[in-house]
């Protein structure tokens, strides 16, 4: 697969209001997953995101590069997209597959919630939302950050009414 040919195709379909759904072959995981676990800067990892995010395949083999990026950067936007493509190729494969989620995952969605950044906290507020019986891992914490002033802050806000879902889907157990 060539990535820059592909990701170009992607934005061009975005800009044109069409949505790109990518079907991934067993050659195209295989190069997508080693090019985004050898890339080491934003500027590659854009592409290969971008590219997972708007594929119609779901494959776990991802989960090792876009672990990398949660753990290992700090920039808000590359977060959010990982975050994004997270919920695609970790959350839904595992789920399609019968399996929970792995610790070292949930260990990872833990720290994005202490990022300074709201929108990282609220992409991972949307991932624990979806975790089913497992979102009762992230609980104390959870409740402890709900924010107070949200008025001048969307991301803030969402945060606010994402945790306020949660505590009433927990309060049932």
């Amino acid at each position: 697969m060539n990535i820059k040919e592909t990701h170009k195709k992607v934005i061009d379909d975005l800009v044109k209001g069409i949505r790109p759904q990518l079907v991934l072959d067993d050659t195209d995981i295989k190069s997508l997953r080693e090019e985004l676990e050898s890339s080491h800067s934003k500027k590659d990892y854009i592409p290969i995101l971008c590219i997972l995010d708007n594929s119609r395949t779901l494959s776990f083999d991802f989960n090792e590069g876009i672990l990398k990026i949660l753990k290992n950067e700090s920039d808000p936007e590359l977060i959010c997209m990982a975050l994004g493509v997270a919920r695609k190729h970790i959350i839904e494969a595992r789920h399609k597959d019968g399996y929970r989620m792995e610790m070292d995952f949930l260990e990872v969605l833990k720290e994005a919630l202490d990022h300074e950044d709201y929108e990282v906290k609220e992409w991972s507020l949307r991932l624990i939302e979806g975790l089913g019986s497992q979102s009762l891992f992230f609980k104390e914490q959870v409740l402890s950050m709900k924010p107070k002033l949200t008025l001048f802050n969307e991301h803030k806000k969402m945060v606010k009414e994402i945790i306020e879902l949660l505590e009433k889907r927990w309060k049932v157990r």
